[in-house]
């Protein structure tokens, strides 16, 4: 049974009024349409869809790329009113995370004691009477029910929210491990250590490793080696105190001249950097051989993918030219027409394609417009045109 299917036993099946269609009042309007028409397409021609991205409470807004109905690239919106297309990592990654082939493609029940990791697959139409069967005695005796989610909004939070008052006094638990901020400077070096002490930094000890610290009361890990390639720090904090810790970073820095930034002005950091992207440079359809990250790999440990690897580097040769492809960090000879990605890439006079471009941006600070590709082995030596 599809999700969609699941959905609409929920609402229409006897034993619906458990879950959602005993909270609605006669004559509202559901959530989700019992009907929906089969999607249609034409073969090859690519089509462009509104979302919403929920990998983090953000809600930034995206443009789905489609090819014969199967979901491509994702991309910011730049109609969207709040994040006016932008997209961070996470959301570019989302056609990996549908795809994955680790992914959960049906429910699964747990065998033996909890912690041993054995699962087993089991029907749609199982896991609904399981389910079915064990919520009906809470309906009487709500106390022992919580609904555990992340943060929601739109019809998510509606749908959770006719859950819980069918319930009665069921909990609703909101659990988002941590948030990320960054702490950086367009002009220069921050002297860290008056900053920490005018926000209340607690346990600070300047490293180019993980420290875990108290920012204005807030906990937080933070990261010496940001994302951006710049001298500052990633502070990574649990969601509900965002707020808090904002307004505190805020305060004390705009006397040193700590300004914002958006996520157009961090991907062209990073990539200035030279530091590759989940979703981009770094997908489930390469290995780090491919895409030059070997030297962090410890391969005399044991680890899900490892023989792959192991492959991988055997075929690649000690010269790479075993490999179909190779990611490049390059020069683009242009200065009105950056790459974005996905521009295919030509040897010179050849009519033949040997690679493709992930990411781009024009670098401000180097005044060159710079890209990422993966290209056949034999252009990946520095000073190869293509």
């Amino acid at each position: 049974m599809k999700r969609r299917e699941f959905l609409k036993s929920s609402v229409v099946a006897g034993t619906a009024g458990v879950l959602l269609d005993a909270c609605a009042p006669p004559g509202s309007e559901q959530i989700i349409p019992l009907l929906i028409p089969e999607e249609r397409f034409i073969p090859g021609v690519e089509e462009f869809h509104a979302a919403t991205c929920f990998e983090c409470p953000g809600g930034c807004g995206l443009l789905a790329r489609k090819i014969d109905g199967r979901l491509v690239k994702v991309e910011g919106n730049p109609a969207h009113p709040i994040s006016k297309g932008g997209s961070c990592a996470r959301g570019q990654a989302l056609p990996q995370a549908m795809y994955h082939p680790d992914r959960l493609r049906s429910p699964l029940v747990r065998e033996g004691e909890r912690g041993k990791g054995r699962w087993t697959e089991i029907s749609w139409d199982d896991a609904l009477e399981r389910l079915v069967a064990e919520l009906t005695p809470l309906r009487t005796e709500s106390s022992g029910l919580a609904f555990l989610t992340g943060q929601l909004r739109g019809h998510r939070w509606e749908l959770v929210r006719r859950f819980l008052a069918a319930f009665g006094g069921a909990h609703h638990w909101l659990h988002e491990p941590f948030g990320d901020d960054m702490v950086k400077n367009t002009t220069g070096h921050l002297d860290l250590a008056r900053i920490a002490e005018d926000a209340g930094v607690k346990n600070l000890v300047i490293s180019h490793v993980t420290e875990q610290i108290d920012v204005a009361g807030v906990p937080c890990f933070a990261l010496r080696v940001s994302y951006v390639g710049e001298l500052g720090w990633e502070l990574h904090h649990p969601i509900d105190r965002m707020p808090d810790l904002y307004d505190a970073l805020v305060a004390t820095g705009e006397p040193h001249g700590m300004v914002h930034f958006g996520a157009y002005a961090m991907n062209t950091m990073r990539i200035e950097k030279a530091y590759k992207a989940w979703g981009s440079e770094l997908t489930t359809e390469i290995t780090p051989v491919e895409a030059d990250l070997g030297r962090f790999v410890d391969l005399d440990r044991d680890f899900l993918g490892r023989d792959a690897i192991l492959a991988r580097h055997t075929q690649a040769g000690a010269d790479n030219s075993g490999l179909d492809m190779i990611l490049v960090y390059a020069e683009v000879d242009t200065t009105d027409s950056d790459c974005r990605g996905n521009e295919p890439c030509y040897g010179p006079g050849d009519s033949d394609v040997m690679g493709v471009t992930t990411s781009g941006t024009w670098g401000h600070t180097v005044g060159k417009s710079l890209c990422f590709a993966y290209v056949a082995p034999g252009y990946a030596t520095a000073g190869t045109t293509f």
